[in-house]
């Protein structure tokens, strides 16, 4: 799937009638932008897809997730479950 910057800005906006996010997280910071990690699904065709992109820390940034990439494709996904062994105190 390729998607053009605008409607990549709308998906990731919640501005898109045919998508949803379902999950979002903050996975990094550099000086002027937070880089961004979320999943959306796709309505129509009920398939799951993740964004990763930066927006602005401040409003003084004049910037927009996608500014600069042309055309965008997210990576289909899907959620699986996983266990994990960790050490707790007795």
């Amino acid at each position: 799937m390729k998607l053009s910057e605008e409607e990549a800005r709308e998906i990731v906006y919640e501005d898109h009638e045919d998508w949803d996010m379902v999950h979002h997280e903050f996975t990094g910071q550099r000086r002027w932008v937070a880089e961004n990690y979320s999943i959306h699904i796709h309505k129509p065709s009920e398939k799951h897809y993740a964004f990763n992109y930066d927006t602005p820390l401040t409003e003084s940034q004049d910037s927009e997730p996608f500014e600069y990439g042309g055309e965008v494709t997210p990576v289909e996904v899907h959620q699986v479950e996983k266990t994990i062994l960790v050490w707790e105190k007795v």
